[in-house]
């Protein structure tokens, strides 16, 4: 509830659900529906909640310091690691951007083997995509091991696994190194 980019899986399902309601008549809400009413639900009640306690919403707290016109922060971030060179933890963005693009390159090529009712995910990959390369300079300062893409690569791994063709050991072997890597030098840096 209060990783607001989660929210780009629920927004990609509802307008994918809405545009299927309006076409079919009489309109009425099934149990496909529950996941987009829930999520939206909980997240508008958190907001709230958290307004009542700490007297702002949540989504409002980082002001526009986060958000930048896409690649911006990125080149600005990159720029500056070859400048300065990169930390420890910082090297990881090298393997996790590697397999990102491999994974999003492997799942757009398999939007077109999804069912129907799955379709809503490649909306859902271009949302993530865009978010995540229009994060600011002050999101990727820092040990980020690219957790601003976490969403984007769970939606990727979605779509691989829902398009029901064979998925690589390859792939799962290096994301299993990269998850690995990236745990040992977190649990080193603390």
């Amino acid at each position: 509830m209060t990783h607001e980019q989660a929210l780009l899986c629920i927004a990609a399902y509802t307008m994918f659900r809405l545009a299927r309601l309006t076409r079919s008549r009489p309109l009425r809400l099934g149990l496909l529906d529950a996941p987009w009413i829930a999520g939206w639900s909980a997240f508008i009640a958190w907001q709230v909640s958290c307004r009542i306690a700490v007297g702002e919403f949540p989504v409002f707290a980082s002001g526009d310091a986060s958000i930048d016109v896409p690649f911006r922060g990125l080149i600005q971030q990159s720029w500056y690691w070859t400048q300065n060179g990169f930390g420890r933890q910082e090297a990881l963005v090298v393997p996790q951007a590697a397999l990102l693009t491999v994974l999003v390159v492997l799942a757009w090529r398999r939007t077109a083997g999804l069912r129907a009712e799955d379709r809503w995910l490649p909306l859902a990959l271009v949302a993530a995509g865009v978010l995540g390369v229009s994060v600011s300079k002050n999101v990727w300062v820092g040990p980020a091991e690219l957790r601003q893409f976490v969403v984007l690569s769970t939606i990727a791994w979605l779509i691989i696994v829902m398009s029901k063709e064979r998925i690589p050991r390859s792939l799962i072997a290096a994301t299993t190194v990269v998850w690995l890597l990236t745990a040992a030098l977190r649990v080193v840096a603390v």
